[in-house]
């Protein structure tokens, strides 16, 4: 059986940085945010050990035993048509209840997307001889086919929460998509009000499904960067892994082996040292009113997860 670590909450609240770190463990897989994966394939998207995912020594190696007869992009565009219709959050209330009983709804469509998507992860772990698979795809719509997946009911719920003020501030910057294009990646162009609601209601729907988890932890994202050592032994525990004290000092990150990261946040393709640091940038980006604005309307959100002082310390 497969141990799935999904790490969950919003966006631009470190998911990436904390599956690096989890991947860095042994007998981990960080595959990245997965829900993006079919897409990322279509696209023919870099994998972060800097190859096209056509090329790469493990997506590229898989896809071509597991899509024969030249028929990978058919494929990928079939599987990315259907995770984009299968698993939007306005379908949140059938997949809760999906969730509950543990049975995907009837059609065909749901058990082609997981037979599919389950054997290529299945053939991922196989390649690489790893029995832990760490997701950072955040959305709880996506957290369903982890639950509902054949086999992998050994789901390890991963709720890091960032300050909503630091999430606001950086919704609004522009990253690159991808460390070869003159491209840049699109904001969430959320205005403070948007990035409140939007991280209030994925916050509370993430902490709503831990009931289907063998495990639950809830990270603040500012413990992680304050104290790394601890936080990270503490959920090596949970998810029952050998922690790798080497990985990670007082203040830095430090990369022990490469990875084969097919989708996410482009600071994927960072390898080496990473310092580790709190981001309070929100206090010279962000004016006195959107400080005030965000505080107001993420306030019944932070009381039902049991927060306070913005999500700096736990009640």
């Amino acid at each position: 059986m497969t141990t799935v670590v999904y790490i969950g909450g919003w966006m631009r609240s470190g998911t990436t940085l904390m599956a690096e770190m989890l991947g860095d463990q042994p007998d981990v897989l960080n595959a990245g945010e997965l829900s993006g994966f079919w897409p990322a394939v279509l696209r023919d998207d870099l994998c972060s050990c800097g190859c096209p995912l056509s090329e790469c020594a493990l997506w590229g190696r898989l896809l071509r035993e597991f899509v024969a007869g030249g028929t990978r992009v058919s494929t990928a565009r079939e599987m990315a048509e259907l995770s984009r219709s299968l698993f939007r959050m306005r379908d949140w209330p059938l997949l809760m209840a999906a969730g509950k009983t543990g049975e995907w709804p009837a059609g065909p469509k749901w058990r082609r997307y997981v037979e599919v998507t389950s054997e290529v992860i299945a053939e991922a772990m196989a390649i690489t001889g790893t029995k832990v698979l760490v997701d950072s795809s955040k959305v709880p719509s996506w957290l369903a086919f982890h639950r509902l997946a054949p086999a992998r009911d050994d789901v390890v719920l991963v709720h890091l929460v960032r300050d909503p003020r630091g999430v606001a501030a950086s919704a609004a910057r522009t990253y690159e998509s991808q460390p070869d294009s003159s491209r840049m990646g699109a904001p969430l162009n959320a205005s403070p009000m948007r990035s409140a609601w939007d991280w209030s209601w994925a916050n509370v729907a993430t902490r709503r499904a831990r009931s289907w988890c063998r495990d639950y932890e809830l990270v603040l994202f500012e413990d992680l960067m304050t104290d790394p050592e601890r936080t990270l032994a503490r959920l090596c525990q949970v998810v029952g892994i050998e922690f790798d004290g080497a990985t990670v000092k007082a203040d830095a990150l430090i990369r022990q082996r490469s990875a084969h990261v097919p989708v996410g946040n482009p600071r994927r393709f960072d390898g080496g040292k990473r310092t580790l640091a709190i981001d309070d940038r929100w206090r010279t980006e962000l004016t006195r009113r959107d400080v005030v604005l965000v505080n107001i309307l993420t306030c019944p959100a932070r009381s039902w997860l049991r927060l306070k002082g913005g999500v700096m310390k736990r009640g």
